[in-house]
């Protein structure tokens, strides 16, 4: 049997899962990457997408109030939660 001792399960495993670690870890690195780039670009990540959406949502909502304000409002109101 190949696996008699402790050490020998442990490098079966470690051979295993390194390759499926390093692409999730590369994954996560791009991510980041593209994420700040976008930042440099001056592009809205998610959140501040989200923001827009829920800021045109409530002007259609909510028509006979100024959009400009509502936009404001809806905006600085926190996404999940209160503002601590």
């Amino acid at each position: 049997a190949d696996l008699e001792t402790i050490l020998e399960v442990g490098s079966f495993s470690w051979s295993w899962m390194e390759p499926i670690i390093g692409q999730a870890s590369f994954i996560f690195l791009v991510l980041q990457f593209v994420r700040s780039q976008a930042i440099n670009l001056g592009l809205k990540p998610y959140g501040h997408k989200i923001l827009g959406v829920r800021s045109k949502r409530m002007c259609k909502k909510y028509p006979q109030y100024d959009p400009i304000f509502l936009e404001w409002f809806s905006e600085s109101d926190a996404l999940y939660g209160k503002l601590k």
